[in-house]
């Protein structure tokens, strides 16, 4: 930190209001990219999170602006160019592979866990780099030879990888030093923006469920049935299954807030779940089940 001035902390102070001000996790690789690159010049730099492994990954130029589609297990992230040829975009298939398969530094870090900053001349000399397919095939035809890596655990079996590219000069300790202290914050902002991400399509998912396979009236049934809840708080969690909040629902039964947040309480405490999105969830299962049970 000592060898860090001030420049480099307002730098770094700059990054991070940029990056806990993305507003959706659609919006975080490249606000990770174009904020780095203020931090430590870059040609070149990738984000991705490996969840899913089917490496549909959106490729955005520095005119380009990035609107990705969140599909079911599709890998999440983006690649920041600039002056890389564009042929190399035929070559992803090529590259990915040798990225997982061949690359030293994803190499060093699956044998130690080791998701440091570092530098790939730390990992490997530029002699035993030039003797490799990764170097050969693709590193040295689009000017990959410098680079600065973390590696973040991001889930069950999967990782987040930022990393940086340039041709020369090399990244020097400074570049490792500032990288590292934003390695942190990096990895806070992205779990939150996923989870995030995560909740809400889940909440989408069970409310077209429920507009598909029940009505109001059988939701009351089933929360009264199976979890034995009052009528009042049935009503209320009809309303919670439809998004509303509190302050929506009080005005709706023409209750206080303070009311619906007590009756909000007891139905989870009767259901056993701490979150709204989980008593849907319970209810919503209930449901299916019992409308399976019923055809049988």
């Amino acid at each position: 930190m000592n060898s860090l001035g001030k420049r480099d902390w307002l730098r770094q102070q700059e990054f991070l209001l940029r990056l806990h001000s993305a507003p959706s996790l659609a919006d975080l690789p490249a606000t990770i990219l174009s904020g780095l690159r203020a931090v430590i010049p870059f040609d070149s730099g990738s984000v991705q999170d490996d969840r899913g492994g089917t490496r549909s990954v959106p490729w955005l130029f520095e005119e380009q602006s990035w609107q990705p589609e969140f599909a079911a297990g599709a890998e999440v992230g983006v690649r920041m160019m600039s002056h890389w040829a564009p042929e190399f975009t035929s070559m992803r298939d090529a590259f990915f592979a040798a990225s997982a398969e061949r690359h030293p530094h994803t190499a060093y870090y699956l044998r130690s866990g080791d998701g440091q900053a570092r530098r790939l001349s730390e990992i490997v000399s530029m002699r035993e780099l030039r003797k490799t397919i990764f170097f050969n095939e693709i590193s040295r035809r689009n000017r990959l030879v410098r680079q600065l890596t973390i590696f973040l655990p991001a889930a069950p079996s999967a990782t987040l990888v930022v990393a940086l590219c340039r041709e020369s000069p090399d990244f020097s300790e400074r570049d490792r030093a500032q990288l590292e202290l934003l390695r942190p914050h990096i990895a806070t902002v992205w779990h939150r923006g996923w989870e995030t991400e995560r909740r809400q399509r889940e909440v989408e998912r069970l409310r077209a469920h429920w507009r598909s396979l029940s009505s109001e009236t059988e939701v009351r049934a089933i929360a009264r049935q199976r979890f034995r809840l009052s009528p009042r708080e049935a009503e209320v969690m009809a309303w919670i299954a439809q998004g509303k909040t509190n302050a929506e629902i009080a005005v709706i039964l023409g209750l206080s807030p303070g009311t619906v947040k007590f009756y909000v309480e007891r139905i989870l405490s009767k259901i056993g779940c701490e979150t709204r999105t989980g008593a849907v969830r319970a209810v919503f299962e209930a449901m299916t089940f019992g409308s399976e049970q019923d055809r049988s």
